[in-house]
């Protein structure tokens, strides 16, 4: 079986500015969240996945092509083309509702149901919504992709909508994250200025995370 379980990556570190466009260029040349050691699903494992190509509209058929869109999604995230990660997964939002009603409708069903199917597009779903949040977070960062303060703000509203999503799922699946998408919304909610709601968020982070040491370390800068 596949373990619900997320191994979380390794966080980039930065030091900011007193402004929120000090942060601009941070992403260009490093990651704001590096893969190297996450296992959910290996770059082998989603190739092979979404090699499939099924065109079926059924649980399966929208698993694959989930990991056919996370398999593009992350070889852009890793080569810093973060437009073209964030535009591939925008244009899956609507199978990516549907399959999250698939689980929904599959997960309470005993008969015919294919529970290790379930229990591998659990985490993905949720990787693809956190995933998307790191795209807007990069991108409000970028001075091409962001040239002003309004659609830097749009990206990061964005950016927190996607991590709001993502701990929501992590939740509802009962999928450990180290508190990431409570760390990264803190650290969006800085970006735009909103000071004391960042703190609310990095107050969040317990001590046993691996988030916990950046946490204290922003909230000692704010």
């Amino acid at each position: 079986a596949v373990a619900a379980v997320l191994l979380i990556g390794v966080i980039s570190f930065w030091s900011l500015t007193d402004t929120n466009s000090g942060y601009m260029g941070i992403y260009d040349d490093q990651l704001p969240y590096k893969f190297s050691q996450f296992e959910l699903m290996p770059m082998e494992q989603l190739r092979s996945q979404s090699g499939l190509r099924s065109s079926s509209q059924s649980l399966e058929g929208n698993f694959q092509a989930l990991a056919a869109v996370m398999t593009t999604s992350r070889e852009n995230y890793e080569a810093f083309r973060y437009s073209g990660m964030v535009k591939s997964l925008e244009n899956f939002q609507p199978v990516a509702a549907i399959l999250e009603d698939q689980v929904a409708k599959a997960s309470v069903e005993s008969d015919n149901v294919d529970r290790e199917m379930i229990s591998q597009t659990q985490p993905l779903l949720q990787e693809y919504h956190f995933t998307l949040g790191l795209g807007y977070l990069a991108l409000s960062t970028s001075a091409k992709a962001a040239p002003d303060e309004s659609s830097r703000e749009s990206f990061q509203e964005q950016a927190i909508s996607s991590f709001e999503k993502a701990k929501n799922l992590a939740e509802k699946f009962a999928l450990q994250t180290s508190g990431r998408e409570i760390f990264y919304t803190g650290l969006a909610e800085r970006f735009l200025g909103e000071i004391e709601l960042a703190k609310s968020y990095f107050e969040q982070i317990p001590p046993e995370s691996i988030f916990y040491e950046q946490a204290q370390e922003e909230l000692g800068d704010l």
